[in-house]
């Protein structure tokens, strides 16, 4: 009744195939469909008002066509009962509302509340490789001249040079490095 595709079966691209025949349709024919539309169609202007008394009998009338269609009230009643008790018996509370509707938004934070939406793939740029970076052979000062340390002259010279910028050894290019005078 709830799921009347549940028998159908499926075509090789998963499209659900359903048959419909006369026999499902239960006597229905075109020409009651149509007066049925029409006499809809006339009262469509007309206010529908329920009173008590014809609540109940709409019920009882229900209760009755089910019965004729072969349809379980108790698995009816079941199913109602499922879908709008939402309370389950117990008391309406305001309060216990909010906090059941609020309590996974208050309980995580507001950055993993914003990481949730980002996709995977926003962070796949910026992980850090697992490789080492290779080595450079350029001087790291200069790019046009040769790299540091190939001669050991030179390095002598540049570690001396630095040392007397540190030590501020010398005040001029022009006084030697040796203080013998």
């Amino acid at each position: 009744m709830f799921d009347p595709l549940a028998n159908a079966s499926k075509n090789a691209d998963g499209t659900l195939v359903f048959q419909v025949e006369q026999g499902d349709l239960g006597g229905v024919t075109e020409d009651a469909m149509r007066a049925q539309f029409e006499r809809l169609n006339d009262q469509s202007n007309e206010v529908c008002e329920i009173g008590e008394e014809e609540e109940d009998e709409m019920r009882v009338s229900l209760l009755t066509e089910m019965e004729e269609a072969g349809i379980s009230t108790e698995d009816f009643n079941e199913m109602m009962a499922k879908e709008l008790n939402i309370f389950n018996g117990d008391e309406y509370s305001f309060t216990k509302d909010l906090r059941e509707g609020f309590d996974a938004g208050v309980s995580t934070s507001t950055a993993d509340k914003i990481f949730d939406t980002l996709p995977d793939h926003v962070f796949w740029d910026i992980k850090r490789p697992i490789r080492e970076d290779p080595e450079s052979y350029w001087n790291k000062y200069n790019n046009a001249r040769a790299p540091a340390g190939t001669n050991f002259f030179e390095m002598r010279s540049t570690e001396r040079y630095f040392r007397s910028q540190k030590i501020k050894d010398n005040s001029q290019a022009n006084i030697s490095y040796y203080r013998k005078y």
